[in-house]
């Protein structure tokens, strides 16, 4: 063999090397670097397509509001029977019960299957109605 000949096989040899490093490693690379995009989008999928997730979500809201209105109220009666330090007790239960439905209603996963007639945003000093 010539040089001219040894050089064809070593450049077709480095060419075939880098076709197997491109088709090894550029996929990783492309699913490494689109992984928090394609994340986000199965969530969003998996939130839309099943029916048990909305249900159990609307549930959610719906159990949470009916706890900040019955605590509420609880607040209320407490206050009339003098006992301070169980009603404030209770606000800071209040507060966080409050946040968490907030929290949850700004989730579009999550927020999106509040059940109609539901607040969107419940201020803690405000009086909560959660419907029938």
């Amino acid at each position: 063999m010539s040089f001219s000949g040894m050089s064809k096989i070593g450049v077709g040899i480095c060419l075939a090397l880098g076709l197997v490093y491109a088709l090894i490693y550029i996929p990783g690379w492309i699913a490494r670097d689109t992984a928090d995009f394609r994340g986000g989008t199965a969530e969003k999928e998996k939130a839309n397509a099943d029916p048990d997730y909305r249900m159990a979500q609307k549930r959610y809201f719906q159990d949470l509001c009916s706890d900040i209105e019955a605590k509420q109220s609880n607040i209320e009666q407490l206050k009339e029977a003098g006992y301070k330090e169980e009603a404030l007790a209770n606000e800071v239960e209040l507060q966080e019960m409050v946040g968490d439905y907030n929290s949850a209603s700004k989730d579009p996963n999550r927020g999106q299957y509040r059940a109609e007639g539901l607040p969107e945003h419940i201020d803690a000093d405000e009086e909560v109605t959660c419907g029938s």
